[in-house]
């Protein structure tokens, strides 16, 4: 009974094993330049750069649009940083299936971009609803008890301010894991330990595969709620169509690349000749992702258009718009300052000292409100004259005390 569940077992990965790596000569299967005897890799190569370009062009052409227009660099340099996910996915797939015993590593590029894209979306959003204090009040005013979104809309939370910083810790996550996982796959794969599309065991795929599903359900989850927990303050935005576009591409890209695991798994992909099983697989995902960035760029058009930030006569510096939108300080603090403990020991040691200061602000307040109040009395020494003052902050008060002191 062991032996024939092993030799089932080895059924399903030896096939994929014995043609994972195959690396003589592959370079010459991409120099035939006789239209009349392209090979069917061939074909979807030159349909994959034709889609490329026209994809590249109108992404390009959008970022100038906004680097011309850039009217409010706090929305418009996050919305190019996303657009440029399209000539990113675009170029990367096409040189992966082109240069396909490379694409572990041109995949690099692409997977760390599609983590930065999550989490600038997410600070769009935050921009939307009118920066991160306001976010943090609007969170904190929410009333009563919510129900959390699908998958988890049994439980129930009361919001605060401290959900803002959750979130954004969901997201940023994935910006660290998923370039680690990319690098370790890429380590792996020159040890000939990663083998994608190979489920077995023996192999780092599984592992990575099941690491970055996590993370990045994580990751969209927090959008989700974030996006959820405030769409009425983002509505003159029209975010959804923007949030529908950012999910196409990852989601797509994400589940595209498991579903054709799945048929190298049970046999319905395989290697030729010249090509592995792995080669084919990546190839189709690489292909697909060619085609799909032509639609994303076009859908991208109307839901990023620059034509609410153009002002007619009123054009910037496209070439000094590029440089701030791309400036990655921002991006290095972000992530310092939310996984900093140094710095969140004393954000909450802060929020407890300015709640007691306002315990005792309103305390003193309300004393000197009620001697103001004596000191109109008939037989004040000032006579009917009244003490009028308004009190907003430390030095109002110290100045009302004085007062006091002089009646």
């Amino acid at each position: 009974m062991a032996a024939e569940v092993e030799s089932e077992f080895d059924s399903i990965f030896n096939d994929h094993e014995k043609n994972c790596f195959l690396t003589e000569n592959r370079e010459k299967y991409f120099k035939n330049y006789n239209p009349m005897d392209f090979e069917p890799h061939e074909i979807a190569w030159i349909s994959g750069g034709v889609a490329t370009f026209f994809a590249v062009f109108i992404s390009v052409y959008l970022i100038y649009k906004h680097a011309r227009n850039y009217r409010n660099p706090d929305h418009q340099k996050l919305i190019i940083r996303i657009l440029l996910m399209v000539p990113i996915y675009g170029i990367d797939s096409f040189l992966s299936f082109r240069f396909y015993w490379l694409s572990v590593y041109f995949n690099l590029v692409r997977d760390c971009y599609e983590a930065f894209v999550i989490n600038t979306f997410f600070h769009l959003m935050i921009e939307y609803m009118g920066g991160y204090e306001t976010s943090k009040q609007v969170l904190a005013n929410r009333d009563g008890i919510i129900k959390l979104a699908v998958p988890l809309c049994c439980v129930k939370i009361s919001p605060n301010r401290g959900m803002l910083r959750t979130l954004k810790r969901a997201t940023l996550q994935y910006v660290l894991i998923r370039p680690l996982m990319t690098v370790l796959s890429a380590i792996l794969q020159a040890f000939n330990l990663y083998c994608p599309g190979n489920w077995s065991p023996m192999r780092g795929n599984i592992y990575i595969t099941f690491v970055l599903f996590i993370s990045v359900t994580v990751a969209m989850y927090a959008l989700v709620m974030f996006y959820s927990l405030g769409k009425e303050q983002m509505a003159h935005y029209k975010p959804i169509g923007k949030f529908l576009s950012v999910k196409f591409v990852i989601f797509l890209s994400f589940w595209q690349g498991i579903v054709v695991s799945g048929l190298v798994a049970i046999h319905w992909v395989k290697g030729t000749q010249h090509w592995s099983t792995d080669d084919v697989a990546n190839g189709i995902q690489n292909i697909l992702i060619c085609y799909e960035m032509v639609v994303c760029a076009i859908l991208h058009l109307y839901v990023f258009s620059h034509k609410e930030y153009a002002e007619e006569g009123k054009e910037t510096d496209p070439f000094k718009s590029i440089i701030h939108a791309f400036n990655p300080i921002d991006v290095a603090l972000d992530v310092h300052n939310s996984f900093n403990p140094v710095l969140s020991a004393q954000r909450k040691k802060q929020r407890k000292q300015e709640k007691e200061h306002s315990y005792t602000t309103d305390g003193e307040q309300s004393e000197l409100l009620e001697i103001a109040t004596q000191s109109d009395h008939p037989s004040s020494n000032r006579g009917n004259n009244t003490l009028s003052f308004s009190i907003t902050d430390e030095s109002d008060v110290e100045n009302a005390e004085l007062l006091v002191e002089e009646d």
